[in-house]
């Protein structure tokens, strides 16, 4: 009988962790109402037939940044979990064509990314120039001194 080592917890153990890690990201995007799926994928078999569902190397989560809803993709990991190459290929291209692709072992790396964001955000609305105008509405409307603002170059 060979000995057991006790400082490495069962796989099962992290498999759960991983689906708690994207839970818990799953609802910081709900909270910071940015959009965000879990997206499934994997294999089985079924009746001696191999079935692949969703596609292989996509990312755990895909959501969308505001205000123009750069494409961020997440792919968790457990603390012994590897990232195959698949993965690793999805993400560079996310992370080419403009988008935020990254692998995380915890929450930190999305609140990071989620509060980088932020700043973005902000500095894009400072940046952006707004003209005020008035609308031709009839006199006789309730709503005839409503002023709009607008993107100018928009």
């Amino acid at each position: 009988m060979r000995p057991v080592r006790m400082d490495i917890p069962k796989k099962k153990k992290y498999k759960k962790e991983e689906s708690n890690l994207q839970k818990d990201i799953l609802e910081l995007l709900q909270y910071e109402k940015i959009p965000a799926y879990r997206i499934n994928s994997g294999a089985t078999v079924i009746e001696n037939r191999f079935i692949r569902f969703g596609v292989e190397g996509f990312s755990d989560i895909i959501a969308f940044l505001p205000p123009d809803g750069k494409s961020f993709a997440i792919e968790t990991k457990s603390l012994i979990g590897k990232k195959r190459t698949k993965q690793i290929e999805f993400i560079n291209i996310i992370n080419k064509t403009g988008g935020v692709g990254i692998f995380t072992r915890s929450i930190d790396d999305v609140i990071n990314i989620v509060n980088k964001n932020k700043l973005r955000c902000k500095a894009m609305l400072s940046s952006a120039t707004f003209e005020s105008f008035k609308l031709q509405i009839p006199p006789e409307s309730p709503d005839n001194n409503l002023t709009i603002l607008m993107k100018r170059g928009a």
